[in-house]
């Protein structure tokens, strides 16, 4: 039996960068407290009021626990008035920066494979965001609403397990039965079985996915959570992590928040996650600025040429006309020398 080791940010930064020149691929695992329902005041405020529990003596973990227990366990919840709690929870919600952030690594190939317990489409508007597109640059696949298919279609593929609640097609109640789908039990094994990175599990909401992570295989599996206690919380984390020579992440660093944004920070320092986004709109102002100082020095230009051939001007005015030819050609040279600078900036962050 292997041995589990504690790491910081640092370290898992350290080896996704050593991973990623070696082309060694990392499979993402995100847990429901990566998700949107779990930060949904709304959420909260919905299911606080047919609660018998005080909400405002709990934590948000254990508000959380509560709400799924309200979710699976009464009756006299439908289907249609669970839809409508899930779809009013997840409306006008953001994008936060952590969202921004774990977009920027999957853009930058850190991570192929993505599998989310979560019925949201936060990820897909993050991804919008770094300008990266749906069917080229990744594929969306939400089980019941989608075939599975072993191959993927482009380089990076999330995988919603539990489906999505834009569709309709998803699964709150009875998750472990569908788990238990020979051919989705073998399609996420043969995933989970790979170097496998986890973050924001949640032991209730997601109290069935250890049971289908493989320990006889070689790959690594490296945990992350903002619960020092976690492993007494899920019966199978102890033996998965041992079994798969595990390291992990435990505590508030821990957090989905508090991980990605720290791991973007390693890897990329104090730039934005959406600086592709903001360095296009930078690009193309500069551009623009150089469009408009190109057509103004031919206006000057010929001003000039009818100047000279009427003689109309004085001397003044002449060399009025050329200090500001010479004047606006010194700026349009300038702009010109910060968007190559820029540009090789942009070459060098995607190297």
């Amino acid at each position: 039996m292997r041995k589990i080791s504690r790491l910081g940010i640092q370290d898992m930064a350290n080896l996704l960068t050593m991973r990623k020149k070696n082309h060694e691929h990392t499979v993402l695992l995100l847990g429901a407290r990566a998700g949107q329902l779990f930060r949904s005041a709304d959420f909260y405020d919905n299911l606080r009021q047919v609660s018998k529990r005080n909400f405002h003596q709990l934590s948000r973990i254990k508000q959380f626990h509560e709400c799924y227990s309200i979710l699976t366990n009464d009756t006299k919840l439908s289907e249609r008035d669970l839809h409508s709690i899930l779809q009013d929870s997840l409306k006008n919600l953001l994008v936060t920066n952590a969202d921004a952030c774990l977009a920027s690594l999957i853009r930058h190939q850190y991570f192929d494979e993505i599998l989310s317990t979560n019925i949201d489409e936060v990820l897909d508007d993050a991804l919008a965001q770094t300008e990266m597109k749906a069917g080229r640059d990744y594929q969306v696949m939400s089980i019941g609403r989608n075939s599975l298919q072993d191959e993927k279609s482009c380089f990076c593929r999330i995988t919603k397990v539990f489906g999505d609640v834009v569709s309709r097609e998803y699964t709150v109640r009875e998750r472990a039965s569908r788990l238990e789908n020979p051919e989705l039990k073998s399609f996420l094994q043969k995933l989970l079985g790979k170097d496998l990175l986890i973050v924001g599990l949640d032991p209730i909401w997601d109290h069935d996915i250890p049971r289908v992570i493989p320990m006889n295989t070689k790959a690594t599996l490296w945990f992350v959570s903002e619960d020092n206690d976690i492993m007494g919380k899920s019966p199978f984390l102890p033996d998965i992590l041992r079994a798969r020579h595990a390291g992990y992440i435990l505590g508030r660093e821990g957090s989905y928040d508090q991980f990605v944004r720290k791991l973007h920070e390693c890897l990329y320092g104090n730039i934005s996650p959406n600086y592709q986004s903001a360095h296009s709109q930078t690009l193309e102002n500069i551009q623009n600025q150089v469009d408009r100082m190109a057509n103004l020095i031919l206006s000057i230009e010929v001003q000039l040429k009818n100047v000279i051939t009427l003689q109309l001007g004085t001397n003044d005015q002449l060399q009025g006309l050329q200090n500001d030819h010479q004047a606006l050609f010194g700026e349009i040279q300038q702009l010109r020398n910060e968007l190559e600078e820029i540009k090789s900036r942009e070459r060098d962050l995607q190297n």
